[in-house]
């Protein structure tokens, strides 16, 4: 299980917004990746789609270490090696 199924965003759901960030067609997973970054245990908003609803997601960010399914973590530190941490520039 994911951290974003943790918080109850399923597959399929369409990502709109991610704090004050209304997320474009254009936008790449850096970008999302930049947007939600922030220090652990700090609030963030996440506007999704499903279907024809919007919802909004009350999330808290936290660090990787601290992520207890040891294939989430993995998922994330790959992330992490993949596009560098977030805010960096590649």
């Amino acid at each position: 299980m994911t951290s974003k199924a943790l918080a109850g965003i399923r597959p399929g759901d369409v990502e709109i917004q991610i704090g004050d960030h209304v997320l474009e067609r254009g936008d790449n997973q850096r970008t999302n990746w930049n947007v939600a970054d922030g220090e652990a245990g700090t609030p963030v908003d996440v506007l999704i789609k499903r279907g024809r609803k919007l919802m909004t997601f009350h999330l808290i960010r936290m660090n990787i270490e601290d992520i207890e399914s040891n294939r989430v973590r993995r998922m994330f530190e790959r992330m992490l090696t993949r596009l560098g941490p977030p805010n960096s520039q590649q």
